[in-house]
C-alpha cells in the first residue's frame, strides 16, 4: 500500500478498498484479512480505524449520506425560505445527490442484495432516517407555526412522509427496472399502460407511467398538508433523475 501520511486519506483508502471487495466477493464472504492483505497492512492498522467489518460498511454509508445530511440541515435552518419552498428543495436535494453519487449509491446498495444482510441494511437505514428526520421535522414545524400547513403533529407527519417517500422510491425503482428490462407489466394492474407501450417507445411509456405516479404523490401530499394543488413539487426532481438515468444507462 502506498504510504499515506494523512490519517483521513489512509482511512478513506480502507473504505474504498473494502467497498470494492464487498462488491467483488460479497460482504459476508469478505474478511478483515482480505481487506488488510489487499492493502498490504497489518490488522492493527485496520483496528486503528474500525472496530469491525460492520463498522466499515456503516462508515461507508455515513460518508455517502454526510453531504446530503449537511445540506438538508442547512436548508432547515434558513430564514429566507417558506416551509413549502424548503419541502420542495428537500426533494430536489435528495434526488440530485442520488444522481450525482449514483455509482457510489449502486455499490452500497449491491452489498445488501443478500438476505443475510437485511438486518444490517435496516440498521443503517434507520440511522439515516433518524438523522434526516431532525431537519424534516423542523421544516414541518415551521409550516405549522406559520400556518402554511394545517395543524398536525410534526413528529408523526415526518415519519409518515419519510415512509411515503420510501414507498415512492421503491415504486420508481421498480418502474425503472421494468422499463430497461422491457418486461411486460402485470395485465391486471397495468392494462392501460400495456396499450400505451404498443404505440410509444420504451422511454415514452416509462415517462408516462412515472409522470402519473408523481402527479398522484404531489396531489396526495398537497391534500395532506392542506395546501393548494401544485404547491408540493417533487415531480421535476424525480423526472430529472430517472429520465437521465434511463438515457445514460
Amino acid at each position: 500500500m502506498t504510504h499515506l501520511a494523512d490519517p483521513q486519506e489512509r482511512k478513506q483508502a480502507f473504505l474504498d478498498t473494502s467497498l470494492e471487495l464487498f462488491n467483488k466477493k460479497g460482504y459476508e464472504r469478505t474478511t478483515i484479512n482480505d481487506i488488510t492483505n489487499t492493502m498490504g497492512v497489518s490488522k492493527g492498522a485496520f483496528y486503528h480505524y474500525f472496530s469491525s467489518k460492520e463498522d466499515v460498511i456503516e462508515q461507508i454509508s455515513d460518508n455517502y449520506a454526510e453531504r446530503m445530511l449537511r445540506v438538508t440541515s442547512q436548508l432547515a435552518d434558513r430564514s429566507d425560505l417558506t416551509a413549502v419552498e424548503k419541502i420542495n428543495l428537500f426533494f430536489k436535494i435528495i434526488q440530485d445527490h442520488k444522481r450525482s453519487s449514483s455509482q457510489r449509491h449502486s455499490q452500497i446498495k449491491q452489498i445488501f442484495q443478500n438476505e443475510q444482510n437485511l438486518k444490517l441494511e435496516r440498521k443503517i437505514l434507520n440511522k439515516l432516517r433518524r438523522k434526516m428526520a431532525l431537519s424534516l421535522e423542523k421544516i414541518i414545524q415551521q409550516g405549522v407555526e406559520h400556518k402554511e400547513f394545517r395543524q398536525m403533529n410534526p413528529r408523526e407527519m415526518t415519519e409518515f412522509l419519510q415512509f411515503s417517500i420510501q414507498g415512492l422510491n421503491t415504486s420508481c425503482e421498480n418502474l425503472y427496472h421494468e422499463a430497461i428490462a422491457k418486461e411486460q407489466p402485470d395485465l391486471e394492474a397495468f392494462q392501460y399502460y400495456e396499450a400505451i407501450a404498443k404505440e410509444q417507445s420504451g422511454l415514452e411509456a416509462f415517462q408516462a407511467r412515472l409522470v402519473e405516479k408523481l402527479d398522484f404523490y404531489e396531489e396526495s401530499l398537497a391534500r395532506i398538508f392542506q395546501v393548494p394543488l401544485g404547491t408540493i413539487q417533487l415531480k421535476d426532481a424525480y423526472l430529472n433523475r430517472y429520465l437521465n438515468r434511463y438515457l445514460e444507462r
